[in-house]
């Protein structure tokens, strides 16, 4: 559905769930203008279900999609900083 080419920058933001008394991290990608039609086109027929992201072979997260039209995906609760990280490094440095 998406590639790196769909991607022009990736930012990271802190959360705090209070529920486990831990943060998480969220990885706010901007889409181009392609990846936002290709994004709101896929997920019109798929909504609910999850879109896998993968560096290199590894399954980094699955977040559920929503359909609607974003210019900014956000992909949230990831437990690891180190992951968020990576995904937000490898779409900076496509």
């Amino acid at each position: 559905v998406l590639t790196g080419k769909h991607f022009t920058g990736a930012r990271l933001e802190e959360g705090y769930e209070p529920l486990f008394g831990d943060s998480y991290w969220k990885v706010h990608m901007d889409l181009t203008e392609e990846g936002r039609s290709r994004y709101w086109q896929f997920s019109r027929d798929h909504n609910g279900e999850r879109l896998v992201f993968l560096l290199g072979k590894e399954v980094m997260i699955c977040p559920q999609m929503t359909h609607m039209n974003v210019g900014t995906l956000t992909i949230e609760q990831f437990w690891v900083k180190a992951d968020a990280e990576r995904l937000a490094a490898s779409v900076n440095r496509k």
